[in-house]
C-alpha cells in the first residue's frame, strides 16, 4: 500500500514567511509585505511574529492554519492578508499584475482605433477559430 502524500507543506519553527496586507476598499495603495518568523508550530497551526518584533517581551502573534495557509482572524474591515513563501515570489506577482495591466491598456487603445470592419474581422476570426 502506498502512503498518501501530503497536499501541503507544513510551516516549521524558524522558517520565514512574508505577509501582505490586502486592503479591498483602498485599492490605490502600493502593495508591500512584512517579514515574519514562525515561532511555534504544530499539526494544525503555526504562529508567526513580525521579524522586527522578535526581541520584544510578548510580541503579537498571528495564527496561521497549516492546511489552508490562511491567517486566523484576518479579513475584517475590508482587509485581508496573503502569505508568501519568499519576497521574490511576492515581487514576481506584483510584476505580473503590473505587466497584465499595461498589456490590457495597450489592447484597449489598439481596439479603440480599429474600424468596425477591422473589429468584426478580428472578432469573427477569433470566434471561428481561423
Amino acid at each position: 500500500m502506498v502512503a498518501k502524500a501530503k497536499k501541503y507543506q507544513p510551516l516549521e519553527v524558524g522558517q520565514r514567511v512574508w505577509i501582505e496586507s490586502i486592503w479591498y476598499f483602498y485599492t490605490n495603495r502600493d502593495r508591500s509585505v512584512s517579514e515574519y518568523e514562525i515561532v511555534e508550530a504544530n499539526r494544525n497551526s503555526a504562529y508567526v511574529v513580525r521579524v522586527d518584533n522578535l526581541g520584544k517581551d510578548k510580541p503579537y502573534r498571528n495564527r496561521i492554519d497549516q492546511r489552508t495557509r490562511k491567517i486566523k482572524g484576518s479579513g475584517s474591515f475590508g482587509a485581508g492578508e496573503a502569505i508568501w513563501d519568499s519576497k521574490e515570489a511576492f515581487e514576481a506577482d506584483v510584476k505580473r499584475v503590473n505587466d497584465t495591466e499595461i498589456a490590457r491598456e495597450k489592447v484597449i487603445k489598439k481596439v479603440n482605433k480599429m474600424s468596425l470592419e477591422q473589429l468584426q474581422e478580428f472578432l469573427g476570426g477569433a470566434i471561428d477559430g481561423g
